[in-house]
């Protein structure tokens, strides 16, 4: 029709209808390139007539097709005169640089001198475009060079792990009631490392004998979820018909073929939007599914491979972190050269509520309720898998339980409890990844030291609650506080003085590395002077304070752990309590 449009590949190519709304200025047929699946071709015919909606056409149809590929191909005779006196041309131009589209076409292409067949292309490089007249049509012949890369073949791995989760429950209970956990068990306990340590070495001992660690090799590709049974006997069907029209080459069998092949179409493209219109009505009050849903869906491009892809790089990470919480500390008020607490400061307020000595003891019931109500998450340095721990509770609730109350008795912290492994993330997926500042520093604790935490957590904040020692004015990192808090109060600030007629000044701070520059001494010095808190409550903060280690460990490789200085793990469930805690005399300042 008209000029028409015609494509001649050099690879084979598969033709398939794809619908994206009613265009009625325009008639599109898509075609999809077998050696990679997010290539679209687009051949694209506007009919030589006046149309006032093909600007918001388009526009909805290249920005439905941006979205679903980051790779495009479109061609076709648009019938516009791509001058500087069309209007058309300029809105259209302007529309294809707001999309990051390329148009290749600035010569040309029909025989009265106008360029109206046009090639413009997305996240592809395209090259030798020629404009010939063949002289079988007042449209010219248009070549050009693309090349799209082969689909990454899925080469076998070997990975190691255990059949933990084929462990028939009873047969761990039983290996734990004829274990040595029980004979061995301290009668008279005086330091929480040494049943700890028992306990920890049984555990791992036991879980070597019944799921000991094996090999399998996998091959990984990408995860549909949403792909059935029923889907994969349709594709099976679709397969056969083709093979059956491509034998026969009857017209029955193609039609059979196409019927079958739209069927499978329809029926997973239903699947796909129930799946994720099912994610994303359940995850309506969880906003990270929601985003990380939305985020999978509009496929952003994937960032480049992480630097750390060897031990000696963990090391250099682990540098980097270690001298940038140097410099900052450096920058500001050198931290006090003496271990022990800073002078009074002359404006610091002298406590008028009774001191907090020491921690009321548990019992294994309250341990194994806190339990059941954590996340179930493990790291390297537990013994067994979360969720096998938590499927013994009724033998171990109770060794836990004595562990915990020695520790909170004693005021001794296990140094096994106090060694953090650290996660270097990505900040932003657009970052380079090949800069260790594009990194933050996550750490994962045990376990088992999240709920010694919580423990402690619970009672302090009982006691900063029944005293009201809270900060009246600190929304982050507290129960009915957030954002919203924060940002309601200042509005309603902002407008009472503005309507006294008054001016209104606001100071925005911004801490760099706030929990990992947070002095120890500092930090034991509000502990003790502000909240009061004395005898073995505040040697159980000094001994968790102190004696800290961490190691960076990703992608299989790790460095050597090294004792931290300064600052509270970020992850951990006391960090942000003891933060706030910190910056305590901030509100005094504001107030």
């Amino acid at each position: 029709r008209g000029g028409g449009v015609a494509l001649i590949s050099r690879t084979p190519l598969a033709l398939s209808p794809y619908s994206t709304g009613s265009f009625p200025s325009l008639e599109h047929l898509t075609l999809s390139h077998p050696s990679f699946l997010s290539l679209k071709i687009l051949l694209l015919y506007r009919p030589p007539k006046a149309s006032p909606t093909f600007i918001s056409d388009i526009s909805t149809l290249l920005t439905s097709l941006c979205l679903c590929s980051d790779r495009l191909i479109i061609l076709g005779d648009f019938n516009l005169h791509f001058t500087p006196s069309c209007s058309i041309s300029t809105d259209f131009s302007s529309l294809l640089s707001s999309l990051n589209l390329s148009l290749h076409i600035n010569s040309p292409t029909h025989s009265h001198g106008h360029p109206l067949d046009l090639v413009i292309t997305r996240g592809l490089s395209v090259s030798d475009v020629t404009i010939t007249d063949k002289a079988i049509s007042d449209h010219h012949f248009i070549s050009f060079t693309t090349s799209t890369r082969l689909p990454t073949s899925t080469r076998p791995t070997t990975i190691f792990y255990r059949p933990w989760k084929k462990l028939p429950p009873q047969s761990l209970t039983d290996a734990l009631e004829s274990s040595e956990l029980l004979s061995l068990w301290p009668s008279t306990l005086t330091d929480p490392s040494s049943p700890l340590s028992l306990l920890h070495n049984t555990l791992s001992s036991t879980l070597d004998t019944l799921a000991p660690i094996t090999s399998r090799t996998v091959s990984y590709s990408r995860s549909s979820p949403w792909y059935t049974t029923h889907l994969r006997s349709l594709k099976s069907q679709v397969r056969a018909a083709e093979c059956t029209c491509v034998k026969y080459g009857l017209t029955v069998h193609r039609q059979i073929w196409l019927d079958l092949l739209k069927i499978y179409r329809s029926t997973l493209a239903s699947a796909k939007s129930s799946f994720y219109s099912r994610i994303i009505l359940e995850a309506k009050n969880n906003p990270r599914l929601l985003f990380s849903t939305t985020t999978r869906l509009l496929r952003p491009p994937r960032h480049p491979a992480q630097v750390i892809s060897s031990n000696l790089h963990c090391e250099e990470m682990l540098d980097f972190l270690e001298s940038k919480i140097k410099g900052i500390r450096s920058a500001v008020t050198s931290p006090p050269t003496s271990t022990h607490h800073p002078p009074l400061p002359s404006h610091t307020p002298t406590p008028t509520h009774p001191p907090l000595h020491t921690f009321v003891p548990v019992s294994p019931p309250s341990v194994t309720e806190l339990i059941l109500s954590l996340k179930p998450t493990t790291c390297s340095p537990d013994p067994i898998p979360t969720p096998l721990l938590i499927a013994q509770l009724h033998f171990l609730a109770p060794h836990i339980t004595d562990i915990i109350n020695l520790s909170l008795s004693s005021g001794s912290v296990p140094i096994s409890l106090k060694t953090a492994i650290i996660t270097p993330t990505l900040k932003k997926p657009s970052l380079d990844a090949s800069q260790l500042s594009s990194y933050r520093p996550i750490s994962n604790l045990p376990f088992l030291s999240k709920v010694f935490e919580r423990v402690v957590a619970s009672q302090l904040r009982s006691f900063l609650s029944t005293h009201s020692l809270f900060e009246p004015l600190q929304s982050g990192f507290r129960a009915a506080h957030s954002t919203e808090t924060a940002l309601v109060k200042v509005t309603n600030d902002i407008l009472t003085i503005c309507d006294q007629g008054s001016l209104c000044l606001l100071v925005l701070l911004d801490l760099s590395a706030a929990f990992d520059t947070v002095d120890h001494a500092i930090l034991l010095h509000r502990l003790s002077s502000h909240l009061n808190l004395q005898g073995t409550v505040l040697e159980w903060f000094r001994s968790y304070l102190s004696h800290h280690l961490h190691f960076v460990s990703t992608n299989g490789f790790s460095s050597t752990p090294r004792t931290v200085s300064c600052g509270v793990p970020q992850g951990s469930v006391l960090g942000p309590l003891l933060f706030t805690l910190y910056m305590l005399p901030l509100g005094d300042i504001i107030r």
